[in-house]
């Protein structure tokens, strides 16, 4: 009888785990470098480069130069930053894409971010 229980109590601490560790690998990172696309955007902000980190947000449209965001929030599976050219909000449609609308003084666009931690920037000189 004290078998059972020990192994009953085994499967059960097993399944436990499993359930965690399957769980935390569905939730999205968002943490970490972004490829950013903004198609209908001036052409010199089409494309950037997005960090973000777990306070703030920093884009760079050089790859070089990170200007920071005046204001973020992140809030069920929702980002919405403000820097000084527009605002953006955007939702996760995998664990390595979001998009959304950028907003700025004269139009607005759809915007995607692709995550690519391996992002290269290249320096200036």
């Amino acid at each position: 009888m004290k078998m059972h229980v020990k192994t009953l109590i085994l499967i059960v601490s097993i399944s436990v785990f499993a359930v965690n560790r399957i769980s935390a690998q569905g939730k999205n990172d968002l943490i970490g470098k972004w490829d950013s696309f903004i198609p209908m955007a001036p052409l010199e902000f089409q494309k950037s480069v997005v960090r973000i980190t777990p306070d703030s947000v920093f884009m760079s449209t050089d790859g070089v130069n990170f200007a920071p965001a005046n204001s973020m929030e992140f809030k069920n599976d929702t980002l919405h930053y403000v820097m000084n050219e527009g605002s953006f909000k955007l939702t996760f449609v995998g664990s390595t894409k979001m998009t959304g609308i950028a907003k700025w003084g004269s139009g607005q666009s759809e915007i995607i971010m692709t995550k690519n931690e391996n992002t290269y920037i290249r320096s200036k000189n």
